[in-house]
């Protein structure tokens, strides 16, 4: 697909409809559910689970039927944290010997699952907006930031004082006009008649 990703409805209902052009409504399969992470699976998995979907769910990004997307997502970043323990615990190079006692190094095959992995957690991460570069196609990082006016009085409860009264500006000087330049003469070449 060429160009620019298209933004979501919601996100296009919250900035106002700049282009006002006539909606679709918002497809909700089962609604907007708070997904339910799968029975029976580890704390390591909860733990990603309750660090991603709740705030997804908070800003209205999720549907009842985005469970099973989200468990994908979850589940690779469980196997790329397993494959950077793998890393830490065994280094870049494994020393071995083969079975005629002559030494080997080769390179961690985790270094590549690694590598492999979190590229995927990078592509699933692009769908729900959570790099910066995804909120910004998807139009939500304008859509959460504050002016620091709206900060102050957030956190200090004062806001910016009303805005003086200005006088009306002075209206401006009309130009003077100025007077055409004169024209060059031109000259025109001579051209001989043709013989036809």
């Amino acid at each position: 697909m060429r160009g620019r990703k298209p933004k979501p409805v919601e996100v296009r209902i919250a900035e106002g409809n700049p282009g006002k052009r006539p909606l679709p409504e918002p497809v909700l399969i089962e609604g907007r559910v708070l997904p339910q992470p799968p029975a029976g699976v580890s704390d390591d998995f909860l733990e990603v689970w309750n660090l991603i979907v709740p705030k997804l769910y908070s800003v209205g990004l999720l549907d009842g039927i985005d469970g099973l997307a989200l468990t994908g997502l979850v589940t690779l970043v469980i196997r790329a944290q397993e494959a950077g323990r793998l890393m830490d615990e065994h280094g870049p190079v494994i020393f071995g010997e083969d079975d005629k006692g002559r030494a080997y190094a080769i390179r961690n095959p985790a270094a590549k699952l690694e590598l492999e992995t979190w590229a995927q957690v990078r592509a699933w991460m692009e769908h729900y907006g959570l790099t910066p570069l995804a909120r910004t196609r998807l139009g939500l990082a304008e859509l959460q930031r504050k002016s620091l006016a709206e900060e102050l009085k957030d956190k200090l409860g004062i806001g910016p004082p009303p805005p003086a009264e200005l006088p009306p500006a002075p209206k401006p000087k009309p130009a003077a006009r100025k007077k055409p330049a004169a024209k060059k003469p031109t000259t025109r070449r001579r051209t001989k008649p043709s013989d036809d």
